[in-house]
């Protein structure tokens, strides 16, 4: 298991032999590339599942997120995100449309029960994560 105080790619897993499919946040939150999604396994008390469907920019950010933040909480800085997340694909990155989507991305994983300052900005820096346990799944492709 990967968490915030351990080096992501810390496994011996050579990554141009297999896929990322998802990963799991907090042991209770599972991350679907392929659809879009975030499936919430059960909440704090045991409730039923839920759901919650992302637009693509939403999920690129969080996984990118997710898979740039390194062990020393480290932030991912405002240019690279908006390089990664946008640019690359023919979209126009603006700091301004980058604060918006991840307040709008806070306030969905809250609703979802994941932690409303989920991603926090570090002034002047970038953005990171707050301290959450992530899982990453890997599969081999057909």
């Amino acid at each position: 298991m990967i968490n915030a105080n351990t080096p992501l790619f810390d496994t011996v897993i050579y990554k141009q032999e297999l896929d990322i499919f998802g990963y799991v946040i907090d042991r209770r939150f599972y991350v679907n590339l392929n659809n879009g999604v975030i499936v919430r396994i059960a909440d704090k008390n045991g409730h039923d599942f839920g759901v919650l469907k992302l637009r693509p920019t939403m999920m690129r950010l969080l996984t990118y997120l997710v898979l740039n933040v390194n062990a020393n909480n480290s932030v991912v800085t405002h240019d690279d995100i908006l390089t990664n997340v946008w640019e690359n694909y023919g979209l126009v990155a603006t700091n301004q449309r980058m604060a918006y989507v991840i307040n709008q991305l806070n306030t969905k994983l809250s609703e979802l029960g994941i932690s409303e300052q989920l991603i926090k900005n570090i002034h002047g820096q970038g953005y990171g994560l707050s301290h959450i346990y992530v899982s990453i799944l890997y599969g081999k492709s057909e």
